[in-house]
């Protein structure tokens, strides 16, 4: 009788870690996505980033994060240089490499605007041109 408990009580806690696996159609998180910054740029007080995302999202508001991180470490990257300067910083998102290399702009871009005023220093939000592939 022991046994046949013990048989249940393993086929029981199996089941249940089964079942606590996530779904493989579960959309990504943005920290679980690794872009690649193909070009960097600083021309006058424009600062261009075009960046490889590599996955195929299905939220704007994914790649709004995604975009908000990258300018944010370019700002941060910067920061000595642009000092109270005012700066505008341009972000392209593209799919793939292939994308990139025909300068199709997959996912649209992002602008946001760096020292605009002495009430708004430092990073803030521009023109959203953001779209999904």
């Amino acid at each position: 009788m022991k046994k046949i408990i013990a048989i249940l009580f393993l086929f029981t806690l199996i089941f249940g870690l089964i079942s606590c696996k996530p779904d493989p159609t579960e959309v990504l998180d943005p920290e679980d996505i690794t872009v690649a910054i193909q070009e960097e740029t600083v021309v006058g007080e424009m600062i261009t980033v075009h960046v490889v995302v590599g996955v195929e999202l299905e939220n704007l508001d994914q790649l709004l994060e995604i975009t908000l991180s990258i300018a944010s470490q370019t700002y941060e990257k910067h920061f000595d240089m642009i000092a109270g300067t005012s700066y505008t910083m341009r972000v392209y998102l593209y799919l793939t490499e292939a994308d990139y290399t025909a300068n199709n702009n997959s996912y649209g871009y992002h602008v946001f605007n760096i020292n605009t005023s002495l009430e708004n220093p430092g990073l803030s939000l521009g023109t959203n041109a953001l779209k999904l592939a």
